[in-house]
């Protein structure tokens, strides 16, 4: 476990915007994670926030007065060189990476790995149902608690059970919880609604496939980097959150919509899993290219909000905002982000 103290969070995070933060702790291992929480409760700090890759938060621009912990496989002292900081540091306990285990057709892994990482071991294995994930930004404790999706797939398809820490007060117990009592629904589970409960590892039970099943799984997860190459913002030229809203699923926010664009009806049935597209509907909307300071709607994806170069938190929400009111104006309800916005 590594500790650093006044840390700039920019440096960090995928969207290279947020604040300082008092402490930010680095977790690489489900040991760690307890530690981390240990230090937590010896220095009675009561505001904490923990990440996975951060390549779906918007941190506001404020002082973070509290701890920040980020559960990964890749310490910032194995990325010097991609990062610029002259923070404090101190050492506080060392702990090897955890490893990716697989027992038949079931792969366990530390919540800090990434979920890539998850899908080559499958493949190298001959394990499959997790190619739709190829190119999706996510550590594992992030897949679970927001149950990621892409294609068609989320990831309580293929989730057995997870391994969790809840806190009580100044103290922290372990349990192994099933699939089925972690509540999953679109883009979020028990663990993002109980601010108590943190991921340290999950199981996913996968497919057995031949040698021509592993073939076509690949390159459906190559297919996926490809379209997301071709159809999303590049976050390393302008960094980004991915979407910024969750598609539209409600049966009754749909029939508003169609209400009004009653043309996108065959779109919902055949293309969008039934679901409406935001960043088609943003598009049609006049928002392509729409921008507060540096911040920007993406030409290229609509639901993509890109920092341009120094935007701040507050340049992003208001565009939020302004999407927002538009849909209020247009279709009677607002869209739900599905960016996590973290205020101090």
């Amino acid at each position: 476990m590594q500790v650093y103290k006044e840390f700039d969070l920019s440096e960090i995070l995928w969207y290279k915007i947020g604040g300082i933060t008092k402490y930010f702790i680095e977790a690489t291992s489900e040991q760690d994670v307890k530690d981390a929480f240990d230090f937590i409760f010896q220095h009675n700090i009561k505001n904490y926030f923990i990440f996975g890759m951060g390549a779906n938060l918007l941190f506001t621009d404020n002082y973070f007065d509290g701890a920040v912990i980020h559960i990964t496989s890749s310490p910032i002292q194995d990325n010097t060189s991609d990062f610029m900081f002259g923070n404090q540091h101190t050492e506080i306990t060392t702990s090897s990476q955890s490893d990716i285990n697989v027992k038949g057709d079931c792969i366990s892994a530390f919540a800090g790995i990434t979920l890539d990482s998850v899908i080559q071991t499958g493949f190298s294995n001959n394990l499959m149902g997790l190619e739709w994930a190829g190119g999706l930004p996510s550590t594992i404790g992030a897949a679970i608690r927001g149950n990621v999706g892409a294609f068609g797939g989320e990831i309580k398809d293929v989730t057995k059970e997870a391994n969790l820490l809840r806190i009580i007060d100044n103290s922290y117990n372990e349990t192994q919880v099933p699939s089925s009592n972690l509540a999953f629904s679109y883009r979020s589970s028990v663990v993002k609604k109980d601010r108590s409960l943190i991921v340290l590892s999950a199981t996913f039970q996968l497919k057995d496939g031949t040698n021509s099943e592993i073939e076509k799984a690949k390159l459906v997860y190559n297919n996926n980097i490809f379209y997301r190459k071709q159809h999303h913002p590049d976050p390393y030229t302008y960094p980004n959150t991915g979407s910024t809203f969750k598609n539209i699923k409600e049966k009754e926010d749909i029939d508003k919509i169609l209400t009004v664009w009653p043309d996108i009806a065959h779109l919902v049935a055949t293309k969008w899993y039934g679901k409406v597209s935001v960043g088609y509907i943003n598009n049609r909307l006049g928002f392509s290219g729409y921008h507060i300071g540096e911040a920007q709607v993406s030409p290229l994806h609509t639901n993509f909000i890109l920092n341009r170069g120094k935007a701040t938190a507050a340049d992003v929400e208001a565009i939020i905002r302004t999407i927002q009111k538009k849909y209020q104006e247009t279709f009677g309800f607002m869209p739900e982000p599905e960016v996590e916005i973290v205020h101090s």
